[in-house]
């Protein structure tokens, strides 16, 4: 009975992890490889990468508009298969994790973290009250390419 429910559970578990991992774009981008929160720290750890976090909420005015720009970028597209992307909304952030809101909780905020799973403080805007708000791509662009290995390092 054992063998026959792993026989049909199986390619069932596997279908569903798919179908969740091909949804978890929430509109950021369906070229880019989202994984969840803890996903994200596992394989960030594994594959020693940076991590980019974005914190949002769905309804959020300001979101849903960064969410285009961020979304149509092939530029930000081209530069996430150095990172382990994820995006969140704030109650799917881990309570043990409490550095992603290092200036507030507002929404959204982008973050980098290193492969253990600490925020990178220093890569941010320079917004004097919102350090991890991006106002356009050519931003979060040059942040991203800082953190990316140059060839030969």
């Amino acid at each position: 009975m054992a063998r026959y429910m792993v026989a049909v559970l199986t390619p069932w578990l596997k279908s569903v992890a798919a179908v969740s991992t091909a949804s978890l774009h929430r509109g950021w981008g369906d070229k880019i490889e989202w994984y969840t929160m803890n996903d994200g720290l596992q394989r960030a750890a594994a594959e020693n990468k940076h991590m980019m976090v974005i914190v949002h909420l769905m309804t959020c005015p300001a979101c849903v508009r960064k969410k285009t720009w961020f979304s149509r970028s092939q530029a930000i597209a081209d530069l996430s298969q150095h990172f382990v992307m994820v995006n969140v909304q704030p109650s799917e952030v881990p309570r043990y994790i409490k550095d992603l809101a290092p200036d507030g909780h507002y929404v959204p905020r982008i973050l980098f973290m290193t492969p253990k799973g600490r925020v990178l403080r220093g890569i941010r805007t320079n917004h004097p009250e919102y350090g991890y708000v991006y106002m356009d791509e050519h931003q979060l662009v040059h942040n991203m390419k800082m953190l990316v290995p140059t060839e030969g390092n």
